[in-house]
């Protein structure tokens, strides 16, 4: 019943879903951990780039404000796995 109401976890590297994504990389595709982390922080930065142009798109054509905080998250998003992508390699 739980899992009904449960969220699909985004596999974006700073939130749990990327952190579960690493992990799955890792352990059943037998990626080494730096590999594993590059893909995964490109994985991340696709989906916040899209999140990104989302909002952007959503702020021009839909109600002014109704795309910023989806924005904000992807800069975050971004960001972050920006900085493991440049960690790593």
């Amino acid at each position: 019943m739980l899992k009904l109401f449960t969220p699909v976890p985004v596999p974006a590297y700073p939130l749990d879903g990327g952190r579960i994504y690493a992990a799955s990389l890792i352990l059943y595709l037998k990626m080494q951990p730096q590999k594993a982390a590059k893909v995964t922080a490109l994985t991340a930065m696709l989906i916040s780039g899209g999140m990104i142009v989302y909002a952007i798109v959503s702020l021009i054509t839909v109600v002014p404000g109704s795309g910023l905080l989806l924005g904000l998250v992807g800069v975050f998003i971004f960001s972050n796995s920006y900085d493991l992508y440049k960690d790593v390699k």
